[in-house]
């Protein structure tokens, strides 16, 4: 595993870098990252462990974890997450009539 940073992420299109501690940029997906994150988006100066594959276009970040998380860890304790994404709510959409949603 190696260790590095978030350089860049672009929540719409779902993909970022990460600087490596060896200086290396390396491409990441949203596809690529670990259960550990949860709701939480990758950001800026993040530090991440991850493995490097060959991708399609070159080296790819794979099991891109927060440093120091598990699968199961939901924060840190003391901190306070600034980067968690607020999913819509909406109505029980069992409720309602088909024609309705037309």
């Amino acid at each position: 595993m190696q260790q590095g940073k978030v350089k860049h992420y672009n929540l719409e299109k779902g993909y970022g870098f990460i600087k490596a501690d060896d200086g290396k940029e390396v491409f990441f997906h949203i596809t690529g990252l670990d259960k550990s994150w949860g709701q939480t988006v990758p950001d800026k100066d993040m530090t991440v462990t991850f493995e490097v594959v060959d991708g399609d276009r070159g080296p790819k970040a794979i099991n891109v974890t927060l440093a120091g998380a598990t699968a199961d860890t939901e924060a840190v304790e003391g901190e306070e997450a600034t980067n968690v994404v607020d999913f819509p709510v909406t109505e029980d959409s069992e409720d309602m009539d088909m024609e309705e949603a037309a």
